[in-house]
């Protein structure tokens, strides 16, 4: 399997009240401020199901119990667009890796998410996707783990970069963006999923009957410091789309059209 690895140049955000759904051929990258749409939150608990409720009501603080329902209601009304039903009627799965996955309506639509305490992402595509994004903590300790999760070769990028810690976020997120997509979970070796920009080969059992894939990053996505990396087959064109709250609002109770 081919992974053609290199940061984003050029990216065009559209505004989510553009979206007219994805093609075929392309993937949908879904930007999220989190704090933007606190005012909906009741509202996005209105489409969950009991059993996300409850997943949501555990969390201590506010904070993480308002980052899932945003998500978790933001995610089922896109589906509900694709799907031409209601958001509340979505239902989640998981395939033999424990990779969520779209059980209801039964379609071969394919789905991703991650977040930070203030961000989500959300890739929407026809084929298997993986996304990451990550905050740029100054202070976090990636001198501990580097040795454990990254090539000789990424630690020498690394050390030479004008941020290391920037740079150990990007090249993780690209890892983990990967992971995602393979479905595997966390690998025993981290080192050994490429991150450096490039060509690579990675021999690892693959179900996907494609064999070439892109990782492609964007660092401060609306001057947020983060970096995020998104997987996807090579074949497939990346739209970038802001979520806004306005566009809920204005289909408040109706799926989106």
């Amino acid at each position: 399997m081919l992974l053609k690895i290199a940061e984003a140049t050029d990216i065009q955000w559209r505004s989510i009240m553009e979206w007219q759904g994805y093609a075929g051929n392309s993937v949908a990258v879904y930007w999220i401020e989190l704090s933007a749409f606190y005012s909906l939150s009741n509202y996005f608990s209105t489409v969950l199901t009991p059993q996300e409720i409850i997943r949501a009501e555990k969390y201590h603080h506010e904070a993480d119990t308002l980052r899932f329902v945003i998500t978790r209601g933001i995610l089922r009304h896109l589906l509900a667009k694709l799907t031409e039903c209601d958001p509340s009627e979505i239902v989640f799965g998981f395939g033999s890796s424990k990779k969520p996955k779209l059980e209801y309506p039964p379609l071969p639509i394919h789905f991703s998410v991650s977040h930070t305490k203030t961000h989500a992402v959300i890739a929407i595509a026809n084929n298997e996707i993986g996304v990451d994004i990550e905050a740029i903590n100054p202070t976090f300790q990636w001198q501990d783990i580097w040795q454990h999760v990254c090539s000789k070769i990424e630690q020498n990028y690394i050390s030479q970069a004008i941020s290391p810690v920037s740079a150990f976020f990007q090249l993780w997120t690209r890892k983990e963006a990967i992971i995602k997509m393979l479905g595997n979970g966390i690998l025993d070796d981290l080192s050994i999923t490429p991150s450096l920009d490039g060509v690579h080969e990675l021999n690892i059992n693959q179900r996907s009957p494609l064999k070439s894939y892109s990782v492609i990053s964007i660092p401060n996505a609306h001057d947020s410091n983060h970096w995020c990396s998104i997987c996807f087959p090579e074949s497939l064109d990346v739209k970038w789309i802001k979520c806004e709250p306005h566009y809920f609002n204005h289909n408040l109770g109706n799926t989106p059209k």
